[in-house]
């Protein structure tokens, strides 16, 4: 489901929360673990990441999408860390 970003709807309101649903064999579920992992062995990472959040959070108040964007730099710097090689950053950027 990750990979049809596209198909969400969108509301009229705002919401408090979002969830990502993905296929248990697919490989955004795959990518969702590797960075959890990657953020709970490192904490340095992970509060690098908790204070970008906030600061995204504030900013883009009632834009999720804009919020999404801003993170993805952060994610895609990191990602070819938590698996061990460039192949996960490519399979993070949009196609």
């Amino acid at each position: 489901m990750g990979e049809n970003r596209g198909a969400q709807r969108r509301r009229s309101r705002p919401t408090s929360h979002h969830l990502d649903v993905c296929d248990a064999d697919s490989s955004e579920l795959e990518r969702h673990l590797a960075f959890r992992d990657y953020l709970r062995a490192n904490p340095k990472a992970f509060l690098t990441y908790a204070t970008l959040k906030k600061n995204l959070a504030d900013k883009f108040r009632s834009d999720r999408e804009g919020y999404a964007n801003a993170k993805s730099p952060f994610i895609q710097k990191f990602c070819p860390i938590c698996r061990g090689g460039s192949d996960f950053l490519a399979g993070m950027m949009p196609a």
